[in-house]
């Protein structure tokens, strides 16, 4: 055998250390979203609260009360069914694009789970009849330490990743083709 051959084995296992690393990053950036997610949904409640001071004048103590209540709670139920649809392998491991990408957000099917919180502060809005916002409401990649975590940093380190290990899938194929070529070169010039 030529050392083509034995190099996959040494590829195949760099791989398998890329991908750990990458769901080290992925634990990560869910511990980041697991404390970002509830003070999302708060700040958008409170944000609509205090652009609508006519809504927000005819609730009274209690009903304020209430409403907080309900945003911490309904903000915990909301992250963790973002946390829970995270933990599907295959969304943290797109398709290898040449395409640079910065943010978290650009793993537009990763992106979609975590703006799930979004329902979140919608359900909560109709709920206790807050007014229609003037802006979209929208989770955008925190730019700021959560918890002693930096997630454009994660960001970086998540897209660096990924095209290692887009590099060493694209070597891996090359080496199955040569080696299938030589394989069937072999088997014409015997028969």
């Amino acid at each position: 055998m030529s050392t083509d051959t034995e190099r996959l084995p040494e590829l195949e296992q760099r791989r398998l250390m890329v991908e750990d690393r990458i769901r080290h990053v992925a634990a990560d950036v869910k511990a980041l979203l697991a404390e970002d997610l509830p003070k999302f949904v708060e700040r958008e409640m409170k944000r609509g609260f205090v652009e609508s001071p006519d809504f927000a004048s005819r609730l009274g103590d209690a009903a304020v009360r209430d409403l907080k209540l309900a945003v911490g709670t309904e903000g915990d139920r909301g992250r963790d069914q973002v946390l829970a649809a995270l933990e599907d392998d295959s969304l943290w491991f797109p398709p290898f694009t040449d395409v640079p990408r910065t943010t978290m957000a650009d793993n537009a099917a990763l992106w979609s789970v975590v703006s799930g919180i979004v329902h979140t502060v919608q359900g909560l809005r109709e709920r206790f009849g807050y007014p229609a916002s003037a802006e979209p409401i929208e989770y955008r990649p925190p730019t700021w330490f959560i918890g002693r975590r930096y997630l454009p940093t994660l960001s970086e380190k998540y897209w660096r990743l990924l095209a290692e290990l887009g590099e060493i899938d694209g070597k891996m194929r090359a080496l199955r083709q040569e080696t299938s070529k030589a394989e069937l070169s072999k088997r014409w010039d015997a028969v």
